[in-house]
């Protein structure tokens, strides 16, 4: 309110400006219009009518940059408009579309300077990433660095390993002498009871792991088995979008978590309802933005991802 007040005073004070200086000019030349005008008996009259409508037009041509050059409050707008890039995106929580500032996630190893004070704990923790993916990615021997050190950090714990034409999967973990499951993860089984009161909301494999672009978990199963609710609670949404989480299903549990259940191929509940811990809510799929069958589970509390291997694990 008070730039808006801003704003129109100096809209009075400049408009008042200017027609004072107008009225100026007009008296100097006024007598001989009058003048030319009573000779010629109307004569001229259209033209300085159409005169005149043209004065006025280049008149507001040049003072309206001036004012907008000369005023705070849209200078400061524009700033703020220049400095902040926002994108519409579905909010499913809010069932609604909401304005979220754009980002991508990072997908490369990047290279970071070691300023003083910094541990290996420290710059895991910065890029959320284990310890041991900052040694494994550096061959560091031991936890010594120093000022001014350049350190690799991969996108994600874990190793950076290029693979090379004709590998697949098994062929790498033969290589470094692991089960070739352990790159997919271990079976997950529909239920199962973690260190929390959540429950395993199906069975398959994890294929994907949380991390800090994409803090949820995806197990897969080309079998589309049942999806089960992964403790009780309300229905607050169940539906269909084209594109991001496809058909999925979103309950309050009434202790201030939410789960997501995302890419079903069918859905069994409607808003409102009320399931309890374990009922099938649904079945796994690919809908939405998918490359396979798999489940998109999210664990959320005020708004924020959560890892739902913090409530799962046993």
């Amino acid at each position: 309110m008070q730039e808006l007040n801003a704003f129109l005073r100096f809209c009075r004070r400049y408009l008042r400006s200017r027609t004072l200086s107008f009225g100026r000019r007009f008296e100097r030349v006024k007598d001989f219009l009058v003048a030319i005008l009573v000779v010629k008996r109307g004569k001229y009259s259209s033209s300085f009518l159409n005169t005149s409508f043209f004065l006025l037009v280049i008149t507001a041509m040049v003072g309206g940059p001036i004012i907008a050059e000369n005023n705070p409050f849209i200078n400061e707008l524009n700033q703020r408009n220049s400095t902040s890039q926002s994108v519409l995106s579905y909010n499913p929580y809010e069932n609604s579309l909401g304005t979220i500032i754009s980002a991508k996630p990072r997908d490369k190893v990047v290279e970071y300077e070691v300023r003083g004070g910094d541990t290996v704990g420290t710059i895991a923790k910065k890029f959320d990433v284990s310890e041991d993916t900052i040694r494994w990615a550096n061959d560091l021997k031991n936890d010594t660095i120093k000022p001014g050190q350049k350190l690799n950090v991969p996108p994600g714990t874990g190793i950076v390993y290029k693979v090379s034409t004709g590998e697949n999967i098994y062929s790498i973990a033969k290589k470094y002498n692991v089960d070739a499951q352990k790159f997919y993860g271990g079976p997950i089984i529909a239920g199962t009871k973690g260190n929390s009161n959540f429950i395993w909301p199906t069975n398959g494999l994890i294929t994907q792991y949380p991390i800090w672009y994409h803090m949820a978990l995806d197990i897969a199963n080309n079998a589309l088995p049942p999806v089960l609710a992964s403790d009780t609670g309300t229905v607050i949404f169940a539906g269909c979008i084209s594109t991001g989480y496809g058909c999925h299903v979103i309950i309050n549990h009434g202790n201030g978590y939410q789960t997501l259940y995302g890419h079903l191929s069918q859905i069994l509940v409607s808003p409102g309802q009320a399931v309890s811990q374990g009922k099938q809510i649904g079945f796994m799929g690919s809908t939405g933005r998918s490359t396979g069958p798999h489940l998109h589970f999210e664990i959320r509390s005020g708004g924020t991802q959560l890892n739902p291997l913090g409530f799962l694990k046993q």
